[in-house]
């Protein structure tokens, strides 16, 4: 299990961090305390992505895409859009492709505004030549 002792590093770092501000040590408000309070919360928001990791490796996928396929889950951009709209079943999606399920499980983001908004902003460019 090799999560566990991140976890157990992040959580003896929690109580060493609690300590040292009952005692008054180290106050709550200081850099050194929020540059220690990041690093064992990282562990805590990395999370999904070590299990993922981990777990692909006993089921046999490739880890790294697993990994990075959770990385998206905790993107602040998709977190926005979540949390901006509203989850639409993926049976209910108006798109035949999607609402079939031939491209697996999901759900669709209905966005409150009306907007749909990518979680970029850039230009393809693609030569139409290279298609024929």
């Amino acid at each position: 299990m090799p999560v566990i002792p991140a976890l157990s590093g992040a959580g003896m770092l929690k109580a060493l961090l609690a300590l040292l501000v009952v005692f008054n040590l180290i106050d709550s408000t200081s850099q050194t305390y929020s540059i220690f309070n990041f690093f064992s919360d990282s562990v805590f928001y990395f999370l999904p992505m070590m299990l993922a990791y981990t777990e692909a490796q006993k089921l046999k996928c490739n880890p790294i895409l697993a990994a990075d396929v959770a990385g998206i889950m905790i993107h602040p951009s998709w977190l926005a859009m979540v949390s901006a709209g509203e989850a639409v079943k993926r049976k209910d999606i108006p798109d035949e492709t999607f609402a079939s399920g031939v491209l697996g499980e999901g759900i669709g983001i209905q966005p409150s505004d009306g907007i749909v908004k990518a979680p970029f902003a850039g230009t393809i460019p693609i030569n139409l030549n290279m298609l024929v």
